[in-house]
């Protein structure tokens, strides 16, 4: 007997911010999840887990700045769970594909609060 699929579901108050496809179900004690749903994040998760990925920039004896990205990986799986209400003892069971694509949506979702939403034009006062 095949375990039928299911969602995880986020609250009805709260909207989706990405859907991440899985190229294997993941197994839940709710049943096989063939997708997962992450919701927008809070501001007040974004001061209580923090960012996932951190910008350092050097200058290195006169030479051009140079930027480096540091994901910082607990707080990206703390993150994935809050998100996507799935244990991340679960998560950390996902294929590695599905592991990388869900992390890359996560850094979406929270970078939010970092570089601000791009897509909605600013007020300007005046």
């Amino acid at each position: 007997m095949q375990n039928a699929a299911v969602a995880i579901s986020t609250p009805a108050n709260v909207s989706a911010c990405a859907t991440v496809p899985l190229s294997r179900p993941l197994k839940t004690h709710q049943g096989d999840v063939r997708e997962i749903v992450l919701r927008k994040p809070q501001f007040g998760e974004f001061i209580e887990i923090g960012p996932v990925e951190n910008l350092v920039f050097s200058n290195a004896d006169g030479e051009a700045r140079q930027m480096e990205s540091k994901i910082d990986l607990q707080r990206l799986m703390r993150w994935a769970s809050r998100l996507s209400n799935i244990d991340q003892i679960v998560l950390s069971t996902l294929d590695p594909i599905d592991g990388y694509n869900l992390s890359k949506a996560v850094v979406e979702a929270v970078n939010v609060f970092v570089v601000g939403n791009l897509n909605k034009p600013q007020s300007s006062s005046g």
